[in-house]
């Protein structure tokens, strides 16, 4: 079942921040948001994996458990549109490019 309402505002967020659930790094949720092309906040991952985005290119970084740091690069990228529209649409077109389903089965 594919939810209409949570596709809408997906593709209408400017930023997205997502919290990796606990042994399961960049689940699809990451990938739905990257594809979305806005700027994707994410919290470290530790795992290789093949044609990694990389911070401040494809995605932001955040540590979980330093909320002013949080806070400051948020306030930065809605302070300065041209760079979170720069690297949401970097991380857009890199996952289109490395991490489809028909990508990954390629690798």
């Amino acid at each position: 079942c594919i939810d209409l309402k949570y596709l809408r505002l997906l593709h209408s967020a400017k930023i997205v921040v997502t919290c990796q659930p606990a042994y399961w790094e960049t689940d699809y949720r990451t990938w739905e948001a990257l594809s979305s092309g806005a700027l994707v906040f994410i919290d470290p991952t530790t795992t290789p994996m093949p044609f990694a985005p990389e911070d401040k290119v494809h995605w932001v970084l955040y540590d979980p458990h330093n909320r002013s740091d949080f806070v400051a690069k948020l306030r930065y990228y809605t302070q300065h549109p041209e760079a979170a529209q720069a690297i949401a649409e970097a991380g857009r077109a890199f996952a289109m490019r490395h991490h489809r389903t028909v990508s990954r089965m390629d690798q």
